[in-house]
């Protein structure tokens, strides 16, 4: 059974489901829920969510969808909700900007936008014939489930987003992430990665004899590695992911934060280096041993230099940051959020950044810092917060390495 979830339409998508003969053999019911009001009363929409994101958006899109689940009878329903104008623009939502999702029980919740062109009745008429597609896709996918576990939040209140009924997440995942996703983005990363230094040792003459440690030491090549990795992350990010699913950074999950948040996580991220430093010294006095760290000895490879200082600054403190928030907190946590409780997602996808990096230390600080980056993640709802916590964090640890080494 299908149910609807209205707002720009105004009960179009209904209308066009009943304009068939037979159709009461699957269409539910229909809410038109066209103020704020109505969305929180008649589908439960929490009024706090509208404020924060606006009536107009993906994570309200998503709780319509799933509040007429949780209100009807129906298996799938389907929500849109836009600006069809003439009036009601904003600087970020244009006219004909139309938000929609699909939700179906025991699956994950879809989510689309568009910005329509046209008049009023063209930008309702388009969002129409998008809900009614939107619905075939859905039910044509054999990967969806038919029916919730017995044991499923079947009558779970919708989160604070409106993310899937199967995810206990706050603010977390603007989409549905596919475990594929994450392992190809991961994988193409490390690749890519290994693929530059073999290119850039080649052409700098690595493999000639006794040029590989020579090498190793060069700040040039440092940088190089670096930087096009990093450069590597942000492009099958969003090859795979943004590029492939017509989506924007800001559905990804970079929404915009207020200055107070800003501030807030440039505080967190000065008081993340002594933790992380603490932690370190705990790993260490509790092997009995000193922890050499790949990752550190490859920043400073030749010791001090200004232009070491400055493009490891740059590229390691302010640019990789912000490239493995995507990869292991917007996908590799985000996934791991929608099976498992806040904490133990954090520990997993801390440990997996520790090992990619080769330092056991972030491994153990990851119940410390890494549950801090979740939590921030999930009371923010913008991949922003944590990034300036981490970048803050990377910048000062490396100018501290850089005065011991001066």
């Amino acid at each position: 059974m299908i149910a609807t979830a209205e707002s720009c339409t105004g009960g179009m998508i209904a209308a066009a489901l009943t304009g068939i003969a037979g159709s009461s053999a699957v269409v539910e019911r229909g809410f038109v829920t066209y103020t704020n009001e109505a969305k929180s009363e008649m589908l439960g929409v929490p009024a706090s969510l509208i404020e924060t994101h606006g009536a107009v958006s993906e994570p309200v899109a998503r709780a319509m969808a799933e509040g007429a689940l949780r209100h009807s009878g129906a298996d799938l329903a389907v929500s849109v909700t836009g600006i069809a104008g003439p009036g009601g623009a904003t600087p970020t939502k244009p006219v004909g900007l139309v938000h929609l999702a699909v939700a179906r029980k025991g699956g994950e919740t879809r989510a689309d936008h568009e910005v329509f062109k046209g008049d009023r009745t063209d930008v309702r008429e388009a969002a129409t014939a998008r809900a009614l597609d939107l619905l075939l896709q859905t039910l044509k996918d054999p990967t969806l489930p038919d029916s919730r576990p017995a044991d499923g939040p079947e009558h779970a209140p919708v989160g604070i987003t409106g993310t899937s009924p199967r995810s206990t997440s706050g603010r977390v995942l603007s989409f549905d992430i596919r475990y594929w996703e994450v392992l190809a983005v991961l994988a193409a990363s490390l690749l890519f990665a290994v693929l530059v230094a073999t290119v850039t040792g080649t052409i700098m003459g690595g493999f000639e004899p006794g040029r590989a440690k020579t090498l190793a030491k060069s700040e040039t090549f440092a940088l190089t590695v670096l930087g096009l990795s990093t450069v590597g992350m942000f492009v099958w990010a969003h090859l795979i992911i943004v590029m492939r699913r017509r989506m924007s950074w800001r559905d990804f999950g970079f929404k915009r934060i207020g200055q107070w948040t800003v501030l807030a996580a440039l505080g967190i991220g000065v008081l993340a280096m002594p933790v992380m430093a603490l932690t370190g010294a705990a790993v260490q006095r509790l092997l009995g041993r000193p922890l050499g760290s790949p990752q550190l000895q490859f920043l400073a490879p030749d010791g001090f230099s200004w232009t070491i200082v400055v493009g490891m600054i740059l590229i390691g403190g302010l640019l990789a940051p912000v490239a493995e928030e995507i990869i292991f907190r917007g996908l590799l946590y985000g996934w791991l959020r929608r099976f498992m409780g806040l904490a133990p997602a954090a520990f997993l996808s801390a440990a997996v950044f520790g090992l990619v990096h080769g330092i056991l230390p972030v491994i153990a600080a990851a119940f410390v810092v890494g549950l801090a980056l979740a939590y921030i993640y999930e009371r923010t709802g913008s991949l922003w917060a944590p990034t300036i916590v981490h970048a803050t964090q990377n910048c000062i640890a490396m100018t501290i390495m850089f005065a011991n080494l001066k």
